[in-house]
């Protein structure tokens, strides 16, 4: 699971997801701040997904799929 605070390779690929689908426009530094978390939370939003910042199983999923 991706939240605020997670860092690593895990996070850099999920905030360069999030930022070639354009809800990401910091930069990727595999550390999940507050935009990474407002970031999530959009992509959750406008995809059916509940809207809590985090990057679990179902969010990667959706994510994966776009």
């Amino acid at each position: 699971y991706i939240r605020e605070n997670s860092s690593g390779a895990t996070v850099s690929k999920v905030q360069t997801e999030l930022k070639a689908l354009g809800y990401y426009s910091g930069k990727v530094t595999g550390n999940a701040g507050p935009m990474t978390v407002a970031a999530i939370k959009s992509f959750q939003g406008k995809n059916g997904l509940t809207a809590d910042g985090i990057c679990g199983q179902d969010t990667w999923g959706a994510l994966l799929r776009k």
